[in-house]
């Protein structure tokens, strides 16, 4: 499997910041996330790579997940789950978007401190 920036399991951030396009009093926190392995089969739930399975199986995903990596893709993206007001999502985010949520949050402050003025 391929090598992420991320620890599996590690608490991050990616500029999601929700209603950032309002006016500043009205943004949420920034979105946190929780980096699953790229093979977690919840990760690929309800997925077209696995039409009619809610969950696939670990054999599958880790099947699938080698054969796309072999053809040069998911060498680069993390499946990440994050933590919305409608419960949790998973999307998948290339690495180099990915921060700590320390440092996600910190630049959230900053951006919205500036706006502000």
């Amino acid at each position: 499997m391929t090598t992420q920036k991320y620890e599996v399991g590690a608490t991050v951030g990616a500029g999601r910041w929700p209603y950032a396009h309002a006016h500043p009093d009205c943004w949420l926190e920034p979105l946190q996330g929780t980096v699953l392995r790229v093979d977690s089969p919840s990760a690929w739930r309800g997925t077209f790579a696995f039409p009619g399975k809610d969950l696939p199986s670990q054999q599958e995903v880790t099947h699938h997940v080698l054969t796309c990596q072999s053809q040069g893709l998911l060498l680069s993206e993390v499946p990440v789950t994050w933590e919305t007001d409608k419960g949790p999502k998973v999307y998948w985010e290339h690495v180099d978007s990915l921060r700590s949520y320390a440092q996600d949050y910190a630049e959230w402050t900053r951006d919205r401190a500036e706006a502000r003025k």
